[in-house]
């Protein structure tokens, strides 16, 4: 019997082709199978396992004393990158990557993993946003996030999951506002005052936001009891891009590592 031939399948590849193997589109094969399906999808891993950080992305830090922007690691297990806040102890203690491509949009339902750890967990700031290109890259996007307020960074539509340990409530949070819509916040874990929460010090942890025109959620680890949905999103039309900000709220720098982010998003 002759290989079979790629090009032979019906739109291969594709969403369709999935289905026609699977018991439907949203069957859970065919979830899991759906970075394959290129035609119907963007989906890009970046296991940061190159000596220096792929091209796709930017580096960026606010300036402050022993900081130290993300750097690729020829020595951390399955590649990695690591990067410190120094111990500035103000605005200036930030670092942040960003990603090059300015051209996602909330009606192709935008989505972002990211795996990370910090070594120490009692004083930082720390958020994975979606949103317009923002006027500094290494500056928070929101200045409060008991009563979420959003900060001057040029910025108009904006999703983020936050923890800051500087706040009374010291949980996750997702956080989104859009162009025609007010700030809206959701918590995605308990409030609780313990710092960190619900993150571990020199523990793994993956973030999931996925954004949409109508919808927002979040989720830390695929735990149930750490995940919010908001029945609002972005603005469509508005172009976006993903960031990760983490910032030290103390003179002690704090240290994280990003095993990997994924970036995903429909194409129609």
């Amino acid at each position: 019997m002759a290989d079979p031939v790629y090009g032979r399948a019906l739109k291969p590849g594709s969403l369709a082709q999935l289905a026609s193997f699977t018991r439907g589109w949203n069957d859970q094969m065919a979830q899991f199978l759906l970075p394959l399906a290129k035609q119907d999808y963007f989906f890009k891993f970046y296991d940061f396992d190159e000596d220096t950080i792929n091209s796709d992305w930017t580096v960026n830090n606010a300036g402050g004393a022993a900081i130290s922007s993300f750097a690729a690691s020829t020595s951390l297990e399955y590649g990695q990158l690591t990067g410190s806040t120094g111990t500035a102890n103000d605005a200036t203690a930030a670092i942040a990557i960003s990603y090059d491509g300015i051209f996602f949009d909330a009606a192709r339902n935008p989505g972002m993993l990211v795996r990370l750890k910090l070594d120490a967990v009692s004083n930082f700031y720390l958020e994975a946003t979606w949103s317009d290109a923002p006027t500094a890259t290494d500056a928070a996007s929101w200045d409060d996030e008991d009563t979420p307020t959003q900060a001057s960074n040029g910025q108009t539509d904006v999703t983020s999951i936050v923890i800051d340990t500087a706040e009374t409530n010291k949980s996750a949070q997702l956080i989104t506002v859009g162009t025609t819509d007010t700030i809206t916040a959701a918590a995605m874990s308990t409030a609780t005052t313990t710092a960190g929460d619900p993150l571990a010090a020199g523990v793994f942890s993956t973030l999931l936001l996925q954004c949409g025109a109508n919808k927002s959620y979040a989720n830390i680890d695929g735990k149930v009891s750490s995940e919010a949905r908001l029945a609002v999103g972005m603005d469509t039309g508005i172009k976006l891009t993903p960031q990760i900000l983490v910032v030290a709220r103390s003179a002690t720098a704090v240290v994280c590592t990003i095993d990997y982010i994924a970036l995903w998003c429909n194409r129609e």
